[in-house]
């Protein structure tokens, strides 16, 4: 087993390992490190002593320091400017009349590279851009296209929950999210109840599904002929979460609600005060 750091150079991006270096790190803290022949800040995500010796580690020699006073003056003029380089690119964009929505910028440490963020619904030929904005900034220009989950991921947002978007706040890497996992979780299949301000699918369906199958794998499926404390019935209906099955009882004719515990096997009925 190896000790490493995981790291991050974008809020919510990917986590690179690396060797760990010859000076004390901890969460949080931010560092320099050379990649790709330029300075770039990253964020310490973790620290882990459970890496396989044959996992590859980049070298702790591409980390230089942790951030210092001087290095955080000029992350803060570089965001700075980096504002203003968004609205111009939007100006230029517009005069160009090219169809595609810059997202955000941003430098490198030492501004060896600006990077734009754009999304757009094509493809798009953005070479006279490029040319206008290295004429105005004199770096090397990069212009990704991003997806709309990436886009929401940047600029942030309330989801329909009330709370903060799951991809701008906790959730890092983006996982396939399908229409199965709403079926799975008994949830309306309306697009506007299950997909996230981005329009696609929201994230949280797929974050959560692994508890519902495994309380689902507990539960008995609806259409199966069971026992119950009130005769033989079949289920008609599951609450996943409360582990509540709805069984149409043959004698009484009459739909009840059943705590179901796997344990045992036994069910209790739900009261009405319960409900």
């Amino acid at each position: 087993m190896k000790k490493a750091i995981g790291v991050t150079f974008e809020s919510f991006g990917d986590i690179f390992y690396y060797q760990v270096p010859n000076f004390p790190v901890q969460v949080d803290d931010q560092l320099v490190i050379e990649r790709n022949k330029v300075l770039e800040i990253a964020m310490v995500k973790c620290v882990r002593s459970d890496i396989q010796e044959d996992d590859y580690l980049e070298n702790k020699k591409e980390i230089k320091r942790l951030v210092d006073q001087i290095d955080l003056k000029k992350i803060a003029k570089n965001e700075a400017d980096c504002k203003d380089i968004v609205i111009k690119t939007r100006e230029i964009i517009e005069n160009l009349e090219l169809p595609m929505k810059v997202i955000s910028a941003e430098y490198t440490l030492m501004r060896e590279r600006l990077m734009i963020k754009f999304s757009s619904d094509s493809r798009v030929d953005f070479r006279q851009l490029v040319k206008e904005l290295a004429a105005i900034y004199h770096t090397r220009i990069e212009l990704r296209q991003i997806g709309v989950r990436d886009e929401a991921q940047i600029v942030g947002g309330i989801g329909i929950c009330g709370r903060q978007l799951c991809c701008s706040s906790f959730l890092g890497d983006f996982t396939p999210v399908s229409i199965k996992m709403a079926r799975e979780q008994h949830l309306s299949l309306n697009p506007t109840k299950i997909s996230g301000i981005c329009g696609r699918l929201m994230c949280c369906l797929s974050f959560e599904n692994e508890t519902y199958e495994e309380i689902r794998k507990k539960m008995p499926d609806i259409g199966r002929e069971i026992d119950t404390p009130d005769g033989r019935g079949k289920v008609v209906g599951l609450n996943i979460l409360e582990m509540v099955i709805t069984v149409f009882v043959f004698e009484s004719r009459q739909k009840v609600d059943y705590y179901f515990n796997e344990f045992d096997k036994s069910m209790v009925r739900v009261t009405e005060n319960e409900n």
